[in-house]
């Protein structure tokens, strides 16, 4: 026997937004928010039109910036912090059959940003605390730390000169 299973996949609309503050004191201050919403609700998986959650997602950011005129190397750099509060687009059938749930994540971090010496790149120093909550005794709990280095090139080397 053979069998021919013709399934239908939906990409989601994803709808986002935010607003951010920056305070131009003695210290340059920025504070941002951002809200993001994935209607994974309205898709289907396998013919099951009840497959998924709405993915949402809410972030508060805030970037200190102790002295932009200074020429001390410590007062350029950007010290980072954040926190996030996410609920998944999957559901999970519960073990009581009293319906579907789906974990909680909780994020915060940390970061700072080097700038390179003689040179407009900056080195990007992140830490993340990333704590999952799941439903149910069907649903396991995560913690888990992330580390990330990045760099951000900002220099000019493929601008064609002219010479007079």
């Amino acid at each position: 026997n053979k069998t021919d299973t013709v399934a239908d996949f939906g990409v989601p609309a994803i709808y986002g937004g935010g607003l951010a503050y920056v305070h131009d004191g003695k210290k340059k201050i920025t504070v941002a928010l951002d809200y993001t919403l994935e209607k994974w609700a309205d898709e289907k998986y396998m013919d099951d039109p009840n497959a998924f959650n709405n993915k949402q997602k809410i972030a508060l950011g805030v970037e200190i910036l102790p002295s932009y005129t200074s020429r001390s190397y410590f007062s350029a750099i950007k010290y980072r912090f954040g926190a996030y509060y996410a609920k998944p687009y999957y559901k999970i059938k519960l073990n009581n059959n009293t319906g579907y749930g789906s974990a909680k994540e909780y994020g915060i971090s940390a970061g700072i940003a080097l700038p390179m010496v003689r040179s407009k790149s900056i080195v990007n120093l992140n830490a993340q605390y990333v704590k999952v909550d799941g439903v149910g005794a069907n649903m396991l709990d995560e913690n888990y730390l992330r580390v990330s280095i990045g760099i951000t090139f900002n220099e000019r080397w493929f601008v064609k000169r002219k010479v007079h």
